[in-house]
């Protein structure tokens, strides 16, 4: 895997506001915040430890990644991009000429780098630190020639393969904006070893359509899986299973062995692509996830208080509930070269916008 170092910018240790209030709007003023002298240049090109302590903990390192690597499959993705937001992204970053936020890309991590890692972060102080929605971050700089060329070796002789986590979007964005300019190198990635990582499901909510009530619903999924009332919402545990919930009613679901039996030839059998097929295609007549106006989401961190209190906002919304997709999973539709549906998972951490950015004007 070829890394390349880079100038990256933090913020500034004496800003004008809080933490989180500097977090919370970056997004949106980040070019205000850089005529205002918000971020610090690093003066060094250099990679960057990314630490986070808290709810869900990481520690990485940032480098700017050879975009040829993506461009030869050795990043490989497990979602379908969505063209709009493709577009989308592509405004952003040329209207901000910078990455403000690192793809999070997950590996495989050799020892050698998890000892170099724990031995650099023991003995040299953070060049940031902020605290942000209750969870610590920290950055430190890599600028010795030395510790570089020892990282530039360990990711080109051992790494062949990561798998990108968060960032699908920005990834494709990047690609496309070097194939039609060709001045963009390499992308800002984040890389962390895939133990680090936390999978949580991504839920559904959808409106009936006027001519069909729940218990109509409920009597057409029968046809699928095996199903059974609740007096509360219940999270599936295991694979394979799923619940539903609407109008302050909970059932929970099994399919039926004529469906998994159907898709033992598939490489991997993946319970949102039955639901898209057979509830929201065939029962619901949804024909495309990624532009139905009936379609909206909510990620798996939620409880169930949270969840049932979304479904109940109107009154012909119904909540589909699913187990997490396994890591495993994850890595062989990667591997296959094949794709999830859009909105399949919600990885943990969730890297922040602003704490490291990458200038894509003259670095």
């Amino acid at each position: 895997m070829i890394i390349h170092p880079f100038s990256a910018r933090f913020p500034r240790t004496d800003l004008p506001m809080s933490d989180q209030d500097f977090l919370d709007s970056v997004s949106n003023q980040f070019l205000i915040f850089v005529k205002q002298h918000f971020f610090t240049p690093k003066q060094d090109r250099g990679f960057y430890i990314y630490q986070i302590e808290g709810k869900y903990p990481l520690t990485g390192i940032v480098v700017g990644l050879d975009i040829h690597e993506v461009i030869n499959g050795n990043i490989l993705s497990h979602e379908q991009t969505i063209i709009a937001k493709e577009s989308e992204m592509s405004q952003l970053l040329s209207k901000r000429k910078a990455m403000i936020k690192p793809v999070l890309l997950a590996y495989e991590q050799p020892k050698s780098i998890t000892t170099w890692i724990e031995e650099f972060v023991t003995n040299n102080t953070p060049d940031l630190k902020m605290y942000l929605d209750g969870e610590n971050y920290r950055l430190w700089s890599i600028s010795d020639l030395s510790h570089i060329g020892f990282l530039k070796d360990q990711f080109q002789d051992q790494i062949k393969t990561a798998y990108i986590a968060d960032g699908h979007h920005r990834i494709a964005t990047a690609v496309a904006l070097w194939k039609r300019y060709g001045r963009q190198d390499k992308v800002m990635c984040l890389f962390t070893d895939l133990d680090m990582l936390k999978i949580h499901a991504y839920h559904r909510l959808v409106q009936l359509t006027d001519g069909m009530t729940i218990d109509v619903f409920i009597k057409k999924i029968e046809k699928y899986a095996h199903v059974d009332a609740t007096s509360t919402l219940h999270l599936p545990t295991e694979k394979h299973h799923f619940s539903i919930h609407c109008q302050g009613k909970s059932w929970k679901c099994r399919w039926k062995e004529y469906i998994t039996q159907n898709h033992d030839n598939e490489v991997v059998k993946l319970d949102v692509q039955w639901i898209n097929r057979y509830i929201l295609g065939e029962i619901l007549d949804i024909e495309d996830v990624t532009t139905s106006p009936r379609l909206s989401y909510i990620d798996g961190t939620h409880d169930t208080g949270v969840l049932t209190k979304q479904v109940n906002l109107l009154n012909n919304q119904i909540g589909i509930f699913m187990y997490p997709i396994e890591i495993r999973d994850i890595v062989t539709v990667a591997y296959h070269h094949l794709s999830l549906p859009p909105k399949s998972t919600w990885f943990e951490p969730r890297i922040k916008n602003g704490l490291i950015t990458m200038n894509l004007k003259s670095d």
